[in-house]
């Protein structure tokens, strides 16, 4: 009688583990994908022109006189920038000298004016980045003009000159 007990256990436990075993296969597949590739990219942004590094000198301004300085810039990466962006590191930011009545009046990306508003010289500090809410595509090249004025009502600021270094960055 045990045997036929022990026997019954084991054929219900089967015929549970079957069905089971059936119901588990009607609610789940599974498949093999091969071949995959995954590649990273990268950005390279670089000043084509002015060839010489980015050390900006802004002299031989007068009241209400403007300065225009373009950089030519490439995407030299293999994936595209959304966000490019710029700072400066400007030196003689003190009150009483040419910096501190210099303004940034526009910034024209590609010929789309990015920049409303003027902006103080002294406001490019090499650490906040003004974001010129454009990208650049792989292997597209584009045009950065930065136009500087000085205050018309300045004086006492003649014979004096900046010099500065402008820092683009293009993120992904």
């Amino acid at each position: 009688m045990n045997r036929k007990i022990i026997l019954s256990v084991l054929v219900i436990a089967v015929a549970i583990g079957l069905v089971g075993a059936g119901t588990y296969a009607l609610w789940s597949d599974s498949a093999m994908s091969v071949g995959n590739e995954f590649k990273t990219g990268n950005l390279s942004l670089t000043i084509t022109s002015p060839t010489e590094p980015l050390g900006l000198k802004i002299d031989n301004m007068y009241p209400g006189a403007t300065a225009r300085y373009p950089f030519k810039l490439k995407n030299d990466g293999s994936i595209d920038g959304s966000a490019l962006s710029m700072t400066g590191m400007f030196a003689n930011v003190d009150a009483g000298t040419l910096s501190s009545v210099l303004w940034v009046t526009s910034i024209e990306v590609g010929g789309v004016e990015k920049l409303t508003g003027p902006v103080p010289l002294s406001s490019f500090n090499g650490t906040d980045y003004l974001e010129l809410n454009t990208g650049l595509a792989k292997n597209a090249e584009t045009t950065v003009i930065v136009t500087i004025a000085m205050d018309s009502k300045a004086t006492g600021n003649m014979n004096e000159s900046v010099s500065g270094a402008v820092t683009f960055k293009l993120d992904q």
